[in-house]
C-alpha cells in the first residue's frame, strides 16, 4: 500500500505530537518540582520576570516559520498549563492534610499574597519599559498564579 505526501506528513506531524506531549509533561513536572523546593525554603512561588525571560529568550531564539507572537503564545500556554498542574497539587495536598495541622492551602494563598507585590512591580516595569511582551508576560503570570489559587475572578 503506497501512501501519499500528505499520509507522510500527517505521519510525522503525529511522532512530533507524541514528542510534545512528553516534553509538555517533562516540563510540568519540573515546574512543580521547583515550586515545591520554593515552598521549602520560603521564596516567593511566582517569579514574573523569570517568566518574562523564559518567553523572551523563546521569541529571540525562533527562527520560524512560526512568528514571535506565536511563540510567546505558546509559551505562556505551557507556563499557565504548569500552574494548572500545580493548582491539582494543591487540592491533593488538602485531602492528605491531617488535623489540627496548618492549612496548606491556607499557606499557599499566602505566599501568593507575599508574591503579588513583585508581580505588580514586573507589570508597572514592562509598562515602564514599554515592552508589550513583558507587559502581557507579566500580566499572563498574575492571571495563572491567581488562577493556580483558585482565585477565578482575578484569573478570567
Amino acid at each position: 500500500m503506497t501512501t501519499s505526501p500528505m499520509d507522510a506528513w500527517r505521519l510525522e506531524i503525529d511522532a512530533l505530537d507524541e514528542q510534545l506531549l512528553t516534553l509538555f509533561n517533562k516540563r510540568a513536572h519540573c515546574a512543580i518540582e521547583i515550586g515545591l523546593v520554593k515552598r521549602q525554603l520560603g521564596v516567593p512561588i511566582d517569579v514574573p520576570q523569570r517568566e518574562a525571560q523564559i518567553i523572551a529568550r523563546m521569541v529571540e531564539m525562533n527562527k520560524g516559520p512560526l512568528d514571535g507572537d506565536a511563540v510567546q503564545r505558546l509559551f505562556e500556554a505551557a507556563i499557565a498549563e504548569s500552574r494548572l498542574s500545580e493548582r491539582a497539587m494543591l487540592e491533593g495536598y488538602r485531602a492528605l492534610q491531617e488535623d489540627g495541622a496548618p492549612d496548606v492551602v491556607t499557606e499557599f494563598i499566602d505566599t501568593f499574597l507575599a508574591d503579588l507585590p513583585a508581580r505588580l512591580e514586573g507589570i508597572e516595569l514592562a509598562v515602564g519599559a514599554a515592552n508589550p511582551i513583558q507587559i502581557r508576560s507579566a500580566a499572563h503570570a498574575l492571571k495563572g498564579s491567581a488562577g493556580t489559587i483558585g482565585a477565578a475572578r482575578l484569573s478570567a
